[in-house]
């Protein structure tokens, strides 16, 4: 019945019971909780596996039913987007894709963040508003020829430009 505990241990260390409401596996003694299983460990709400340990090593985090971050050999993979309140990079960071940007957000200004972006063959810099819905160009530097474009306050106009090829600033 309800409240009833089935437990196990010299001192009822392990309990496991159900309180009219809510199921519990309970360990209160000195030692760790382990759970195993041969080849792999689910853990379920309703139908869906939301953990899985499997044998040699690899676990996966699972969000509705899909697959959202998984450890490997070399770390891990996410699937979607990361939020955190902080980022260290010991190595290489890599932003990869067709137009890669990055974004640093300011939180004691309005309007004045700034965007690193590389856009068809071509580095900048830019002033970006909060809603992301709007970018000033600051400065550019085309790869293919080396210019440096500094731009005025829209940031549609460059203002002054170092022509790589010519070797002069105009």
């Amino acid at each position: 019945g309800d409240n009833d505990k089935a437990t196990f241990g010299a001192s009822d260390d392990l309990q496991i019971y159900h309180d009219g409401s809510h199921s519990y596996i309970s360990d209160t003694g000195q030692g760790d909780l382990r759970i195993s299983g041969s080849s792999l460990v689910d853990i379920k709400c309703g139908d869906d596996v939301m953990f899985r340990a499997i044998e040699g090593g690899a676990t996966q985090l699972r969000y509705d039913g899909s697959l959202s971050l998984s450890t490997t050999s070399t770390g891990i993979d996410v699937t979607g987007s990361v939020v955190a309140d902080g980022l260290t990079v010991d190595g290489i960071a890599s932003v990869s894709a067709a137009n890669p940007r990055l974004r640093l957000f300011e939180s004691d200004t309005t309007d004045l963040n700034t965007q690193i972006e590389n856009n068809q063959g071509t580095f900048s810099v830019q002033t970006l508003n909060d809603a992301v819905s709007s970018a000033s160009k600051r400065f550019s530097i085309a790869h293919s020829t080396g210019d440096i474009s500094f731009y005025e306050d829209t940031g549609t106009t460059a203002k002054m430009v170092w022509d790589a090829s010519a070797e002069s600033l105009r």
